[in-house]
């Protein structure tokens, strides 16, 4: 398998539509046994947001410019190189540029702690 691009939460985030919604509530409070009121009101706003998706090809959204890692890459130059590109994974590449499988900033968390 060759890389030709990655797809990450930011490119989700880059083409999504958010749509925001507002809804207004009113709420009236009186003190029981009362016969009259101060007449307070509180009203609420209650806020939402939906995310749609693009009906495209992933290959319109995903990140093109690919950054790899080669299989024999240290772990601490992986983890550097993942601080300098702000990126969370990295596809990992054999010597002929063929996928074998990606690293993630999970991965390097796990090897810490052992």
């Amino acid at each position: 398998l060759e890389v030709v691009g990655t797809f990450s939460i930011s490119d989700i985030f880059n083409h999504a539509d958010i749509i925001m919604s507002e809804y207004k509530s009113s709420l009236k409070a009186s003190v029981e046994g009362q016969e009259w009121d101060w007449d307070s009101l509180t009203i609420i706003y209650i806020g939402s947001k939906k995310l749609t998706l693009p009906e495209k090809p992933i290959s319109e959204i995903m990140s093109h410019k690919v950054n790899v890692v080669r299989e024999e890459t240290p772990i601490n130059q992986c983890a550097k190189k993942m601080r300098d590109l702000d990126t969370h994974l990295l596809p990992v590449v054999d010597i002929n540029g063929n996928l074998i499988g990606v690293v993630s900033d999970f991965n390097l968390i796990q090897v810490l702690l052992k």
